[in-house]
């Protein structure tokens, strides 16, 4: 986590990490996922939207009913 503090370099951040916010980083986007491109090996466009799930223990159910109710509820937002 030193690394990008060391001087002006690409990085790889995962929002909401709150890990390198004082280095104001910027994104780079590239352009619109196309399929094709990525199916012949080109993957010169951005890779196509991931699902970001909840995921909870089995048992959570039985074991805290008050957890399971503030899982069910958490929403995270990557809106812009």
């Amino acid at each position: 986590t030193q690394a990008p503090r060391e001087g002006p370099m690409v990085f790889y951040w995962w929002v909401p990490d709150p890990t390198f916010v004082d280095l104001a980083p910027v994104q780079i986007r590239f352009p619109e996922n196309d399929k094709a491109q990525w199916d012949s090996g080109n993957l010169l466009t951005e890779s196509a939207r991931v699902r970001c799930g909840k995921w909870v223990h089995h048992a959570l159910r039985s074991a805290s009913s008050r957890a399971r109710e503030m899982i069910k509820a958490f929403e995270v937002s990557n809106s812009q």
